[in-house]
């Protein structure tokens, strides 16, 4: 799911830059000088942050972050290749995280999805391949192609009942994972989804 349009010109408050989204609420674009540990702000200049940027973080030093309640969208890549990042903090109001958002955060061994997260963005944790286990929210009716792709460590995943559609090799080389339950509301589930999960003894239908 795409971030929503952020105006172009970027305003500076301390050490972020951020766009206006239409409703007034700000959108952080970048940040100028990143600490290990970061805690982003709720509002700048008076607007509420309610939305994290395409690339905002990527390929960062960040090692820590929690994420403000308040933050309904994460944008493309916005931490990608954050090759350090080892806690990460999502609020309870987010709703979307975007294409790859997340790709190769390689040494991020826990993950809580929000239970009212909606849309996942194709390879949005492509590459994590710390995690061991992570758990689908309600919300969530499709896992897009390559969504959690080379995450050579996660033994267990827990579908969603209402899941409808499983992407093109959403879960290939996922090379722990055991044993998998799929929803009886998928209807489809695209070519080399599981494809060299070579521990994968048994899918439950």
């Amino acid at each position: 799911a795409p971030t929503p349009t952020p105006t172009p010109e970027p305003a500076t408050w301390e050490k972020y830059s951020y766009t206006l989204l239409p409703d007034g609420s700000a959108c952080v674009v970048d940040c100028t000088s990143i600490d290990i540990i970061l805690y982003p702000p709720t509002e700048m200049d008076g607007h509420p942050v309610t939305a994290i940027g395409d690339w905002a973080f990527r390929s960062s030093d960040l090692q820590q972050i929690t994420i403000p309640e308040g933050v309904t969208s994460i944008g493309e890549a916005a931490f990608a290749d954050d090759y350090g990042l080892t806690t990460l903090r999502l609020p309870a109001t987010l709703r979307t995280v975007g294409r790859k958002a997340f790709m190769s955060c390689q040494i991020l061994r826990e993950l809580q999805l929000p239970e009212g997260l909606t849309a996942m963005g194709a390879g949005a944790f492509f590459g994590c391949s710390s995690l061991k286990s992570i758990t689908v929210p309600a919300g969530i009716t499709a896992i897009e192609e390559e969504s959690f792709s080379f995450c050579y460590r996660l033994q267990t995943v827990s579908l969603p009942q209402g899941l409808v559609s499983i992407g093109e090799e959403a879960f290939s080389t996922c090379t722990a994972l055991k044993t998998l339950t799929i929803p009886e509301g998928v209807t489809s589930i695209g070519d080399r989804a599981f494809a060299r999960c070579r521990s994968l003894g048994s899918i439950e239908l």
